[in-house]
């Protein structure tokens, strides 16, 4: 009996032992992410339309509103905007430009930009595109901006990705592999975001009224993609809802190792 007791026991404290263990390493998988304790001021730039009749109050408010999700998408980071300024730009043809290399984007830079603080521009739309948003900046750096045609929470949250480097889980036109073995080289170059075939422009169906992935071919092994639909950098419309680990990593350390800390 008394062997028995000691066998049990000893099973009993390796079980126990391989709980411990377990649980450091899952630890170390998910060690916190890194926080940054800062709230960056954002410069609103709302155009005049040619109506002349838009509500700049009603305008200003859907931002706020918007920004209020956005802080929650980049809470994980300890980042928050804040609309800190705004302005009213009187001039109705800025508020229908191509992106981004319409002079009139150009000329709203120069006129408008504000040092030290995060500039966006809303506009009415695009000409010749149905494009919701664009970003010609980036956070290590004091010039360019962010135009937003379509006031959303998802818009803002994306272009703001771009801002902090982020690139679209399309990136490189599906040279990615599913297997994940190019990862840091190609795509996006962050392996927790699944090689993502999407190609701007090319009318397939991606997904369905459910946001399921549905198209069906494949990369150069043979794999079937499975990207993640849900990714605030991707271009599936009305999935998106968040951003991945790797992603929070490299849009902060984008920031802690840029010469510009002063926004």
């Amino acid at each position: 009996m008394k062997k028995n007791f000691n066998i049990s026991t000893l099973l009993l404290l390796l079980f126990f032992v391989g709980l411990k263990v377990s649980a450091q390493d899952l630890h170390t998988l998910e060690a916190p992410l890194p926080c940054l304790n800062k709230t960056f001021s954002v410069y609103v730039h709302i155009n005049l339309d040619s109506t002349g009749d838009k509500n700049y109050a009603e305008e200003l408010k859907k931002i706020n509103s918007a920004f209020t999700k956005v802080n929650e998408y980049f809470s994980p980071i300890c980042v928050r905007f804040k609309v800190c300024e705004w302005d009213t730009i009187y001039n109705y043809q800025y508020d229908s430009i191509l992106a981004p290399e319409d002079n009139q984007w150009k000329e709203m830079l120069v006129k408008y930009h504000d040092n030290r603080r995060i500039n966006m521009y809303f506009i009415g739309g695009f000409r010749e595109s149905p494009a919701a948003g664009f970003t010609e900046g980036f956070i290590g750096t004091d010039k360019g901006g962010i135009c937003i045609a379509s006031i959303t929470p998802t818009v803002i949250a994306h272009e703001l990705g771009h801002f902090f480097g982020l690139l679209h889980t399309f990136a490189g036109n599906g040279a990615e592999l599913v297997d994940g073995s190019n990862c840091k080289t190609e795509g996006d170059r962050i392996c927790d975001t699944p090689a993502d075939p999407y190609i701007p422009g090319v009318k397939i169906k991606w997904v369905d009224d459910k946001c399921r992935f549905v198209y069906n071919g494949t990369d150069d092994n043979g794999d079937l993609y499975r990207p993640d639909v849900g990714n605030l950098m991707s271009y599936y419309g009305g999935c998106s809802c968040g951003f991945t680990r790797g992603q929070y990593i490299r849009m902060a350390e984008n920031w802690l190792k840029s010469s510009k800390k002063n926004w």
